[in-house]
């Protein structure tokens, strides 16, 4: 499967939340996707970033109910590996496995294309670093001073998984 025809799963997908739907998205959704990110991550991306992203060959997919983004992923794909990019819930839905399901969705997408799926992640994140080796992701490295941080800059633990092997 070429990597420019990956689609987010059809149809409806239960959850403590009700029915939501994994939707690919576009420049169109920009404000939406801003809204979120502002007020649920506490680095957010600027409009250029995610006005870039969204016109290059990234994949951009969100999490709805209903009329409600709650949740968006971004992700490359290039030569068999997948890089998670940026993974945010809104506040109000996190710790009810939204995460969880819009990667693994993300991950059984990519299986036939890629070989491995890389991301990095803030060592003091600790809910995505539960996430990430809850799905199989195994650290592989780290990044001193990555991410920018209060007292100067703090650590990426850089994750891989092999989709090879993944179930």
């Amino acid at each position: 499967m070429p990597a420019n025809h990956l689609h987010p799963p059809s149809g409806c997908l239960p959850s403590s939340l009700g029915e939501l739907r994994i939707t690919r998205l576009t420049s169109e959704h920009l404000d939406t996707i801003l809204a979120l990110e502002q007020s649920a991550h506490p680095h957010p991306w600027s409009r250029a970033n995610f006005l870039s992203s969204l016109t290059s060959s990234h994949h951009a997919w969100g999490l709805w109910r209903g009329p409600e983004l709650l949740g968006h992923l971004f992700f490359s794909l290039a030569v068999g590996e997948a890089e998670l990019l940026l993974l945010v819930i809104a506040r109000a839905a996190q710790g009810k496995g939204l995460a969880k399901l819009l990667l693994g969705a993300a991950i059984t997408s990519v299986r036939p294309c890629a070989r491995q799926f890389f991301l990095e992640v803030r060592e003091s994140n600790t809910a995505a670093i539960a996430l990430y080796e809850g799905l199989g992701f195994n650290q592989i490295g780290e990044r001193r001073n990555y991410y920018p941080g209060k007292n100067g800059g703090e650590t990426a633990l850089v994750y891989g998984l092999d989709l090879e092997a993944w179930d």
